[in-house]
């Protein structure tokens, strides 16, 4: 035998031999011998190493604060991977603490996770500079300490690259600084003409349209400053916007110019927006930055922070609403940018608008990119109260390209004016009436003017409410909340709640809320991640991690089974629940969260990208349950193995039959009831009771595969094959190897229908399944829409067939036997070895 077959032999030998690690020492041969594996070749270490070390993958003690010396000792110490190790360790529930030096590695590691972003060159930069001349603004007769060093930084973000946000920032310097120190206003003028007048013919064709230098001007030329004469010839040739000569809002900060237009309803003055002006509004006033709070049916005043514009209130009327905001903007105030945000939100408003990308761009937010047949064009319908809004479908064209309404949007003024001017434009004016959606419609109507959206750093979370009283959760944008650990933009949160919480949070380090992911997988945010946020508090998941026996679970809308799944498992003594909610919108989700032996979390990925859930099972089980046995189960499977069920789950898995076992098979039982399927509502608490029946001979061994790793027989449903005839013979598995006290050198296959790897008890259960109920037709129906189970849900296509039949009643006189009846069911019941 080669000697590296001997070493690796021993090396996972020592891995066996360790579980579960407790002590130091323990932790420390784990790590050698994953080390040593790791050398030999083997491309699993890192998943394994996570799951038998922690998320971090290091041999350090659970309640030991994260050091950036111990990451440097992972075998592979690059930026990235310690980066990803320590995000993975930090959002992990129950997780220790982290160094300041982590915390802002992490930080690094959660800006890479949006690759699709493009990246402003030279951001850190940008945000020094920020900081460096709003403490001018607010000291401007106070010279700078080092006036090279500061040309030097301008001088670095004055070309292309960085949109020539430089000049741009100069010039502001100029306005700041022309009444307070002229000498130095004058150097900084002359400076900027002269690195213009450096720029070769193409740079400076992309100059005259670059956004900052352009606002600025238009705001050093107002000024009326005599150091504007030295720029004028420079500038003759770009057209600047026109600034009223009254406004009711005027910019103090030349900085920032920008006002927020906070978009609500009247409605919402009294519950969200004193949570805001409370929340993320507060961090404003020290930056300088004037907010406005707009309403609609209103007469164009603004009363205190409240502008009441005379636009539509309601949802379908946003369009009008927006561009009477965005006027309102442009002919009372004189502020080079305004930035739309609506009042289910919060801001990290000192990142946004210290990293200055906005001031670079006419039209910032976060693109999102519609292709043909792409756009929802029924989305405004339940949200509107108007006959036209109801029934009337959005007509905007595609393709498309546009900023996240819900995620909030800056526009410059050559923006607001390009905007105003299209939408008078025929062509304008036909897009107006065919667009229901305010954030779509105001990026068409710039595409006419040649206008685009820029995303440049722009990080957002997403949160949303899958009903109207459910709990928000991560959905398409998956991220963190804003921290020094999560440099985070803009996150939509679906309501006005948690506004103090995430505002305390905001200098401090950590990721919030928690996540785990799947071990096999690198961490990932956005979109289809995988990440499972954790709804319930940390305590549940402790509590999970000690209980004898845990019962994991993935659902969607199971609300007609849950209450009865739990009441079973709690009888057969399940003292912890570790369950995965995909984005269920009947109740489920919350109905869960109010369990106190529930550990919940939520997943917004497509069922289909999980393998079929077996991702967030294997998730939370190496996370949570590794060396422990847990029951995997799914909301219509209710684990039998005795006829009288007086023993309870922990003493069965203290029994004889389970002592050399790691895990046990587990045959999945179709019961249906005697009547109608709409009959079995389960009402009365008893799913046996009123859909006790299956067929007398419940499976079939003709299928002669012995699963994807060759180990076992195949046992398939004989119900589901009488019911569709002619089916494939190794269709519809009918077992599982659910019961298990998982290992990370388990092999589980999509659905649990195989695992690789494991010693099988004597012992062989049963999961009574109940398919087959009142729910039934509502489900198929469902899950043929939403095409995420095998084989485009090519199962219930067949059964929704077969019910569109009006075949309802699965009960054959001839073929159907009272569950305890069928022979083979009493053999598994009486615990015969099958062998």
């Amino acid at each position: 035998m080669p000697s590296e077959i001997i070493q690796a032999r021993a090396a996972f030998a020592d891995l066996q031999a360790t579980q579960p690690a407790q002590s130091p020492a323990e932790r420390q041969r784990i790590d050698a011998a994953l080390r040593q594996l790791e050398a030999l070749g083997a491309q699993d270490v890192p998943r394994v190493r996570r799951e038998l070390l922690g998320p971090s993958g290091l041999p350090q003690a659970d309640d030991a604060p994260l050091e950036m010396s111990a990451l440097m000792q992972l075998p592979t110490p690059a930026t990235q991977s310690s980066g990803r190790a320590a995000l993975r360790h930090m959002a992990a529930p129950c997780s220790s603490s982290v160094s300041d030096e982590v915390g802002t590695l992490v930080a690094q590691t959660v800006a890479d996770l949006y690759p699709d972003l493009p990246r402003a060159p030279l951001s850190d930069l940008q945000i020094t500079l920020a900081q460096q001349i709003a403490s001018f603004s607010a000291a401007p007769t106070a010279p700078p300490a080092d006036i090279q060093t500061l040309l030097a930084r301008l001088d670095r973000l004055a070309d292309p690259d960085a949109r020539f946000l430089g000049l741009g920032l100069g010039l502001i310097l100029v306005t700041i600084w022309g009444q307070t120190q002229p000498e130095l206003a004058q150097r900084l003028a002359t400076w900027a003409a002269d690195r213009i007048k450096e720029l070769s013919p193409d740079h400076r064709t992309a100059f005259n349209q670059a956004t900052a230098p352009r606002m600025a001007w238009m705001k050093l030329q107002a000024s009326g400053l005599p150091h504007a004469k030295i720029l004028k010839e420079i500038f003759e040739d770009s057209p600047l916007p026109t600034l009223p000569s009254e406004t009711v809002l005027k910019a103090e900060n030349s900085l920032y110019d920008t006002i927020i237009t906070v978009f609500s309803c009247a409605p919402y003055l009294e519950t969200r927006i004193p949570a805001l002006r409370d929340g993320w509004l507060r961090l404003l006033k020290d930056l300088g930055i004037p907010y406005v709070i707009i309403v609609g049916n209103g007469d164009g005043r603004l009363d205190g922070d409240v502008l009441h514009l005379d636009a539509p209130d309601d949802y379908e009327g946003l369009p009008q609403k927006t561009l009477a905001a965005i006027a309102w903007v442009r002919d009372h105030s004189d502020f080079a940018h305004m930035y739309k945000i609506d009042d289910d939100c919060f801001v990290n408003a000192p990142l946004l608008f210290n990293s200055l990308n906005y001031r670079a761009s006419d039209y910032y937010g976060r693109k999102l990119r519609r292709g043909l047949a792409q756009t929802d064009r029924i989305w405004h319908q339940q949200k509107s109260a108007s006959d036209r809004g109801k029934f009337d479908l959005d007509k905007s064209p595609e393709p498309s390209s546009y900023a996240d309404g819900g995620s909030g949007y800056a526009l410059s003024r050559r923006a607001m004016d390009a905007a105003l001017d299209a939408a008078q434009s025929p062509e304008g004016q036909r897009l107006i009436e065919t667009s229901f959606m305010e954030d779509k419609m105001l990026g068409d109507l710039l595409s006419l003017r040649g206008i685009h959206v820029d995303e440049t750093d722009y990080r957002t979370t997403i949160r949303r409410r899958s009903f109207g009283a459910a709990t928000p959760v991560a959905f398409w944008q998956n991220s963190f909340m804003p921290s020094k650990s999560a440099p985070v933009m803009q996150a939509h949160m679906d309501t006005h709640e948690g506004q103090q919480e995430d505002l305390a949070r905001l200098d401090h380090h950590g990721l919030w809320p928690r996540k785990i992911w799947p071990s096999y997988q690198n961490v990932t945010l956005g979109y289809q991640s995988n990440a499972l946020e954790l709804i319930t508090s940390e305590a549940s998941v402790a509590a999970a991690a000690e209980a004898e026996i845990a019962v994991v679970a993935c659902m969607r809308n199971e609300m007609f089974m849950l209450p009865h799944f739990l009441a079973h498992y709690r009888k057969l003594g399940a003292t912890a629940f570790l369950i995965a909610d995909n984005v269920s919108d009947d109740g489920t989700r919350e109905y869960l969260a109010e369990q106190p032996d529930v550990a919940l979390f939520s997943v917004d990925t497509d069922y289909k990208l999980s393998r079929y859930g077996v991702a967030w099972q294997q998730a939370m089980m190496a996370a949570v349950r590794p060396g422990k046995w847990s029951l995997v189960a799914d909301a219509d499977e209710l684990l039998v193995w005795q006829e009288d069920q007086r023993e309870s789950l922990p003493e069965l898995l203290a029994s004889d039959a389970f002592k050399d076992a790691d895990a046990a098979r587990l045959f999945m039982l179709d019961m249906y009831p005697e009547g109608r399927l709409e009959s079995a509502d389960f009402a009365s608490g008893d799913p046996f009771a009123e859909a006790g029946f299956c067929d007398r001979t419940p499976f079939l061994s003709t299928w002669h595969g012995r699963g994807p790793f060759s180990n076992m027989p195949t046992w398939t449903s004989a119900l589901r094959h009488r019911l569709i005839e002619g089916a494939r013979p190794d269709l519809f598995v009918a077992q599982k190897i659910a019961l298990l006290r998982y290992q990370p050198w388990m092999r589980l296959s999509a659905g649990l229908h195989f695992v690789g790897d494991v010693t099988l008890s004597k012992r062989e259960l049963i999961f009574a399944h109940f398919k087959y109920n009142a729910d039934f037709r509502r489900k198929a129906r469902a899950e043929v829409a939403r095409r995420q189970h095998f084989n485009d849900a090519e199962e219930y296509r067949k059964y929704l067939a077969l019910t569109s039949e009006g075949r309802d009643r699965i009960f054959d006189p001839d073929l159907s036997v009272a569950w305890r009846d069928s022979p083979f069911i009493q053999s598994v019941l009486r615990g015969e070895d099958r062998a």
